[in-house]
Parts: C-alpha cells; structure tokens; sequence
C-alpha cells in the first residue's frame, strides 16, 4: 500500500504501516454502533498487541484474539507458500525465533 511491497524491514516504512493500520482499525469501530472489524496480524510484539488491546477499551470495543502460535514452523510456511509467498520463509522464520521460540525456553 505504502511502498510496492508487502514488507520492508525498515522500521520508518514499518511505523508508517501501523500508524495507519490502527488509525483505519480505530476509524471502523466509532463508525458504526455493532461493527465487526477483523485485523489480519500476528500481534507477536508485546508493544503492539498491548496497543490494540487498549485501543479495543478505549473506544469499548471486545477484543477477540485468535491465539495460532502452536502452528508449527514448517506448517506457517508452507501455508506462506500457498498464498504466493507473500511473506517469505525468512520473514516466518525470523518471527518465529524472536517471538515464538523464546516462549518455548520459559
């Protein structure tokens, strides 16, 4: 949308992404009295998921979260794979160390 790319890597392209992410997340749940507004994220960083879960309060939203960490590694990027490789087996597998796998050792 921003760049003509699905990902960038680089935090200024990112920050822009989520700015407007959550300014279009917080746009349909006022605009509407009953609105459904689905947000197709992995959430995986702790700062980010804390940001939509207080916007959800914030404008008395429920907040419903489809927890799918126990999908295995290989199974999220064979899925990736079948969508046209839109993410990338680095980007999965990057994810997967940083947020996944740690969980794993506590």
């Amino acid at each position: 949308m921003f760049h003509n790319v699905r990902w960038t890597g680089i935090g200024v392209c990112e920050d822009m992404v989520t700015t407007a992410q959550f300014a279009a997340i917080r746009a349909l749940l006022t605009s509407s009295p009953y609105p459904d507004v689905v947000a197709d994220d992995t959430w995986l960083r702790p700062d980010l998921f804390a940001a939509v879960r207080d916007l959800a309060a914030e404008v008395g939203a429920e907040l419903e979260v489809w927890d799918m960490t126990d999908v295995p590694l290989d199974v999220c990027v064979e899925r990736d794979i079948q969508r046209g490789s839109l993410v990338g087996a680095n980007v999965i597998e990057g994810m997967y160390q940083r947020y996944i796998k740690m969980e794993d050792w506590a």
